[in-house]
């Protein structure tokens, strides 16, 4: 017995047999166009915020001190204490006053209501009426 058809036998049946092939190309187009729509909405927010702040309180003290030089600035705690002197006769300083700058922090809570803007973009194609 033999593996072979004999083709040109009458009771042979010939199917074909297809193959389909798929080719993909890309190509650039400028007729293409879109609507974007951009939308602002606006909304009022109320802020809460712990505020710190720095001032100097100045404090102008008398005094009527003798200093055999003139004293030098210094600094107690938070608070810097400027000399004012002048000269007497003898070379020797008298403080005739003196300057005191305290530092003093405050923290105080603070509420505003501001405005924030926040947009959308929407994307649509644009349909044949629309010129592009």
């Amino acid at each position: 017995m033999t593996d072979r058809i004999d083709r040109d036998a009458p009771d042979v049946t010939r199917i074909p047999v297809v193959e389909e092939r798929l080719r993909v190309d890309k190509r650039a187009t400028t007729d293409t166009a879109a609507t974007i729509r951009l939308r602002t909405r606006s909304e009022d927010v109320s802020v809460d915020e712990r505020l710190t702040r720095e001032g100097i309180e100045i404090e102008r003290v008398p005094a009527d001190r003798i200093h055999d030089e003139p004293p030098r600035t210094r600094t107690e705690g938070t608070t810097t204490i400027i000399p004012v002197v002048e000269e007497v006769l003898v070379k020797r300083y008298r403080v005739v006053e003196e300057i005191r700058l305290t530092r003093r922090t405050d923290t105080v809570d603070h509420a505003e209501v501001v405005t924030l803007r926040r947009q959308r973009a929407t994307v649509e194609p644009a349909t044949t009426d629309d010129p592009a």
